[in-house]
């Protein structure tokens, strides 16, 4: 289970996002620059399948009500509420 905001979301979301995340981690293992590789490998999975998707998003953070000015920036946002890093 996932929780962006406070809010909970089921795995079934989450399947498509990890199998797409599956086959970009078989295809960039054999790539010296993994982490970069694994985001575009990633990125075109995404695409591929038509998957909603942010890259790099700043998300805003709140500590007991007020808002920080650090923002989180995650690897990827899925459908608007999925964080994968």
């Amino acid at each position: 289970m996932f929780l962006l905001s406070g809010r909970h979301f089921s795995r079934p979301a989450s399947y498509p996002i990890a199998d797409r995340s599956h086959n970009a981690n078989i295809t960039a293992c054999s790539n010296f620059h993994y982490e970069a590789a694994y985001q575009k490998c990633l990125r075109k999975e995404f695409k591929l399948r038509g998957l909603g998707y942010k890259e790099k998003p700043r998300l805003q953070i709140s500590y007991q009500g007020e808002m920080l000015d650090q923002c989180y920036e995650p690897d990827f946002l899925c459908h608007g509420k999925i964080i994968l890093e």
